[in-house]
């Protein structure tokens, strides 16, 4: 493995300042390019140590390239959420297991008048939502038993239901 020509200079650069003593990081990162051609990450792990009386660099490598595709695509696959989510015609929001809401799309503030900031939490919402506190504990009931079951919410056929939403606006 050699180092790939866009990282050269950071590891020469590493390896100069180490060898003239200067601080240098403990671990870094750098792209390889195999015997075969293959663009490949390393983690560089290294420390100064006494090997019989001598000062000596420990050096370790590791593949982390597995690693690096994955984070790769996980990238792509938040930028492409965020992507749809922030064009859809239809309001988004993530919840999460403690029912705080970590996202709202743009179409959702549009429609309903709230902002992440006012929404901390589901049953904010549902408050916001449901000012009629009897309507509010039929819609919320309902929901749950939706995220208990693992059954289909909309099973087979024609499914209609209408609920009436309080906006911000009143």
């Amino acid at each position: 493995m050699v180092v790939h020509p866009d990282d050269r200079k950071k590891v020469l650069t590493i390896n100069q300042q180490r060898q003239g003593e200067e601080p240098v990081p403990s671990r870094y990162e750098f792209k390889g390019v195999t015997k075969d051609n293959r663009v490949i990450y390393i983690e560089v792990s290294a420390a100064s140590i006494v090997y019989r009386g001598t000062p000596v660099y420990l050096v370790y490598l590791r593949d982390i390239t597995e690693r690096k595709v994955a984070e790769e695509a996980l990238r792509n696959e938040r930028n492409r959420f965020r992507t749809l989510s922030e064009n859809a015609p239809f309001g988004i929001i993530l919840i999460d297991k403690e029912g705080i809401f970590e996202y709202i799309n743009p179409k959702f503030k549009e429609l309903f008048g709230y902002d992440l900031g006012e929404l901390p939490n589901g049953m904010e919402w549902f408050r916001k939502a449901f000012p009629n506190s009897k309507s509010r504990e039929e819609v919320v009931s309902t929901w749950m038993d939706y995220l208990r079951s693992t059954k289909p919410f909309r099973g087979s056929g024609t499914w209609v239901s209408s609920i009436s939403i309080c906006f911000s606006t009143g």
